[in-house]
């Protein structure tokens, strides 16, 4: 039985589908953003929906696709750009669509968290597979960890706001499921503390461009400055703040951070750490290659991830990693980086010292890093991994 992957915005749906597709399983890819787009696709884009023109920008020319292998469910495009209510009514209408060309294609369906409900609804009465791709942790453990973050550090202001019934959403999701894919050991453990039975969970490692993201020919000369790179939202979630403060501490060594990415706190809550930041804003992906190769050390003090594609990123680059477990990532403590508590200021500190103090450390996990992104490979090994998990579905 072939699978229609459906998705109404990216993440990495296209890369799912390609690795469907590679390995015979795939119908088509149902998205609510074209891949094949004429000429005045993309300035028009730029203009109705700037944060999906950025998304897309990774996804120029996927010519794998033969043109009956994508189906385009066009408002979606629209409705991003008139609020939440107007979102949601979309998304709902999306997955009933994708659930109608499963029974129609007599297909399973291989969905997203939080797109997917509508969809398993429709499939589970026809007896169709419900493929469910877990991408970050659930709700419910998001909104304890992140509410609890954002109480303690009221400065920031950064508001978590969590509207309750997505959590349940995503429970429903969880339940209807024939199978949940989890990008991490991590994420995989998390859905299982929320009652989700084990035999459901299977992990599918991730994969990154690594032809793009290479490291520098040589390492960089020590000048006696320490440059560290932080790529994802600027926000309590992702452990932010807790960076700016060790950066802060670890000034007089020389250490500045560049961080990369849209701000979620508030921005005078920055200005204390002046000095030691630059923020650049959200940059476009083909942009980020030469920004990891301009830095020594990747640190991603993370509360709240599924499996963090800058961290594979970063590895392809050769940058030694500082980073939490809940980053769900594929670095080994000691090997290509060190793993510290989350929350936990003093460890974060400490180990970011340990990597300025020792250059040869940092190359040698470098290098390292490199090898380690090497062998999970890029994203058609990703693809590879994803169909070997399926086989008992299509």
């Amino acid at each position: 039985m072939p699978l229609i992957v459906a998705h109404p915005d990216t993440q990495h749906s296209v890369q799912a589908a390609l690795g469907l597709k590679k390995a015979g399983m795939l119908k088509f890819l149902f998205t609510g953003l074209s891949l094949r787009r004429p000429e005045w696709f993309g300035p028009a884009l730029r203009v109705l929906a700037p944060g999906a023109h950025a998304r897309l920008a990774q996804h120029r020319s996927h010519v794998e696709f033969d043109s009956h292998e994508v189906r385009v469910f066009p408002s979606h495009l629209v409705a991003m750009r008139l609020g939440e209510r107007a979102w949601s009514w979309s998304q709902r209408r999306f997955g009933r669509c994708a659930g109608r060309l499963g029974v129609a294609e007599a297909c399973g369906v291989m969905a997203f968290n939080s797109n997917a409900l509508e969809t398993f609804r429709i499939l589970r009465r026809e007896g169709l597979p419900c493929i469910l791709d877990q991408t970050i942790v659930p709700r419910r453990w998001s909104d304890r960890v992140g509410q609890a973050e954002c109480d303690s550090y009221p400065e920031w202001g950064e508001n978590w706001a969590a509207p309750s019934w997505r959590a349940h959403l995503e429970s429903e999701e969880m339940a209807l499921a024939d199978i949940v894919l989890c990008g991490s050991e991590f994420c995989r453990r998390t859905v299982e503390s929320e009652g989700v039975s084990p035999s459901k969970l299977v992990v599918v490692e991730y994969g990154t461009q690594t032809a793009r993201f290479t490291p520098r020919p040589e390492p960089r000369p020590d000048d006696g400055k320490m440059r560290l790179l932080f790529v994802g939202m600027l926000s309590l979630r992702k452990g932010f703040h807790y960076l700016m403060e060790a950066s802060r501490r670890l000034s007089l060594l020389g250490a500045t951070v560049t961080a990369v990415g849209a701000l979620r706190v508030r921005p005078e809550a920055l200005r204390r750490y002046a000095p030691v930041i630059r923020a650049t804003g959200h940059l476009l992906h083909e942009e980020l290659p030469e920004i990891y190769r301009q830095h020594d050390v990747y640190v991603f003090p993370s509360l709240i991830e599924g499996s963090s594609l800058s961290i594979y990123e970063a590895l392809a680059s050769g940058l030694p990693v500082v980073t939490t477990p809940n980053a769900g990532s594929i670095v080994r403590d000691g090997v290509e980086g060190l793993i510290v508590p989350p929350r936990d200021l003093d460890a974060l500190t400490a180990a970011v010292e340990r990597l300025t103090r020792d250059r040869d450390l940092r190359i040698s996990m470098g290098r390292a890093a490199r090898e380690r992104a090497v062998r999970f490979g890029d994203w058609s090994h990703y693809g590879e991994r994803l169909a070997r998990a399926l086989v008992p579905f299509a």
